[in-house]
């Protein structure tokens, strides 16, 4: 049984990550501003009981709140709806059951909502080993997906990384928002950029709709050219690479909105969580940021470890 609401609950992702000494808990938050009652069109789903075709609610919080043009989903493990307890069968199954999870709840709020207007899916593991099985996985949900959708879609960016630990002992959690109520695909945009410097690429990949400016999500990478030579890297210079490269596609983009909370994932092996901090602070003030480009509000979220051993910095938006 699930009912869609017409009350401001949220949703919610659970991972445990590598949290400085002195820091606890770190709890993220998005909100939608409501001008008035009338443009208060958000929606949200909840599972109530135990079932045969969604996991039911395993805290206070929604599967999926509808905002506007965006549906926002929660994490989702790779639970037996009837039982809530982990599904037996390993990485392979935890990786198929989890993704149908989202598909099914996709669904229930709109029935032409596909995997295929996921802007940006998160997947997070216990293990680099996980990751081909995850990306198999993914490609064959994805390609199901599209064979049962009628309407075009774009192809969605996905950033793998590794945790200590998820939700029940989980293996792997998905999580991902979608853009279910485009009215016409022809305008959504998607660019993927390589820029080279000396000691490493940055890859970009950036979707966006022309008409509602709202619509905007990218995925930032640094690739090392050489894993060997990370000690040779300075942070003050990648950050402001970065930065860089994220308002040049601001720009290019036409954003001029604020835009979505932004999480750079990386490894505390390779970087220092204060830092960071710091240096995406300086960062911030010296670069080259066109007027209309508002200043990103960034979460810095420690991993053990991104895609591959060349990936150091994940910028997800």
């Amino acid at each position: 049984k699930f009912t869609l609401l017409e009350v401001l609950c949220f949703f919610r992702l659970c991972i445990q990550a590598n949290l400085p000494r002195n820091i606890v808990m770190q709890l993220d938050c998005q909100g939608v501003i409501s001008e008035g009652e009338k443009e208060n069109n958000r929606r949200t789903m909840h599972v109530q009981a135990l079932s045969h075709w969604a996991p039911a609610n395993i805290g206070p919080y929604s599967q999926a709140v509808m905002a506007g043009d965006k549906l926002f989903l929660a994490g989702m493990v790779p639970l037996v709806p009837s039982t809530l307890n982990l599904v037996e069968g390993g990485i392979t199954t935890q990786c198929a059951v989890s993704l149908k999870h989202i598909q099914t709840v996709m669904t229930a709020i709109q029935k032409t909502c596909t995997l295929r207007f996921c802007p940006l899916v998160m997947c997070y593991l216990t293990s680099q080993d996980y990751i081909p099985t995850a990306m198999q996985e993914w490609n064959r949900a994805l390609q199901s997906s599209t064979q049962e959708s009628e309407k075009p879609s774009f192809s969605p960016l996905v950033q793998y990384c590794i945790v200590p630990a998820l939700p029940k002992g989980s293996q792997v959690e998905w999580h991902t928002c979608a853009w279910p109520c485009l009215e016409d695909i022809a305008n959504v945009e998607e660019l993927r950029l390589v820029r080279e410097h000396s000691n490493y690429n940055i890859k970009s990949g950036v979707i966006y709709c022309k008409a509602k400016p709202e619509l905007f999500s990218c995925n930032i990478v640094v690739d090392l050219i050489d894993a060997d030579i990370i000690r040779h890297i300075q942070p003050v210079a990648v950050f402001a690479d970065l930065l860089q490269e994220y308002c040049d596609i601001c720009e290019e983009c036409g954003v001029t909105e604020v835009a979505p909370l932004v999480k750079i994932l990386f490894s505390p092996v390779l970087f220092d969580y204060s830092q960071i901090h710091r240096v995406l602070s300086e960062a911030l003030l010296k670069v080259n940021k066109p007027q209309n480009v508002h200043a990103p509000v960034v979460s810095l979220v420690s991993v053990n470890g991104l895609q591959t051993r060349h990936q150091i910095l994940a910028w997800c938006q």
